[in-house]
């Protein structure tokens, strides 16, 4: 796969426009109640994914630190020109996910994501549509009370 070094979903929607509406980072699923780690793991997974979906690079670079660095060796500064590159390549992006599979060790985590993308391309006589699935893996570590995405790799 040309972008294997990022998950198949996120690969999809590896673009990021600049964030004309304000970003906005929802809270986990349990309002009011002290959300368990995994919850909030889960919510962070979400919010990236509604960030992909509607274009929002800043909504999903949010929830990546600093530290990031995935098998190839990419950091956090090359996500930025990379989102960028597939959102100019597609107009439509969808991603469909099931609940994922989390695991949390102390400050550390990571989630076993299985995803559909489907992403509809701006000139079909340069690029393909894509119809993906498959399944990553996320690993998180907590900074103060957040959890941020240290890279995502193929399982």
């Amino acid at each position: 796969m040309k972008y294997a070094w990022f998950p198949a979903w996120l690969t999809v929607l590896v673009a990021v426009l600049g964030c004309e509406t304000p970003m906005r980072i929802e809270a986990p699923p349990l309002a009011g109640l002290r959300a368990t780690q995994e919850d909030q793991i889960n919510a962070v997974l979400n919010d990236v994914q509604r960030g992909l979906e509607n274009r929002q690079l800043y909504r999903v670079l949010a929830h990546v630190s600093p530290n990031y660095r995935d098998g190839n060796g990419h950091t956090y500064d090359d996500l930025p020109p990379r989102f960028n590159a597939l959102f100019e390549r597609y107009r439509s992006i969808q991603i469909r996910r099931t609940r994922p599979r989390i695991f949390v060790l102390g400050d550390y985590a990571h989630a076993v994501e299985t995803f559909g993308t489907n992403a509809e391309p701006r000139d079909t006589m340069e690029h393909s549509p894509l119809n993906i699935e498959g399944s990553v893996v996320v690993y998180f570590e907590r900074v103060g009370n957040r959890w941020m995405i240290t890279s995502w790799e193929n399982p």
